[in-house]
């Protein structure tokens, strides 16, 4: 299904129960899609400059230049968005 059907579903439904099945209010429901999202956004973004990284490598192009400051900092953004993943899956899934 493409995203359009899945908001003519969501918007103004709630598809969260609490635990004593009553229905979970929208706060919880727009800061989990929310918070998801934007994780899902900086993992992807972390693929694409891995990816970019590892082409920049075989190329040879930090062997040229003599060090490797933008691998450091790309494994640093990336050990950034594994932190936030923790956070969010501690959060929403085990909370």
């Amino acid at each position: 299904m493409d995203a359009f059907t899945w908001r003519r579903r969501l918007v103004g439904r709630n598809p969260f129960i609490n635990a004593d099945g009553t229905k979970a209010t929208t706060n919880f429901t727009n800061s989990f899609f929310t918070i998801t999202v934007a994780s899902m956004a900086s993992m992807y973004f972390g693929v694409i400059i891995n990816i970019i990284m590892l082409i920049k490598n075989i190329r040879g192009d930090f062997a040229r230049r003599g060090h490797y400051l933008m691998i450091e900092k790309t494994g640093l953004y990336w050990h950034f968005v594994d932190l936030v993943w923790v956070f969010v899956f501690t959060c929403f899934y085990l909370l």
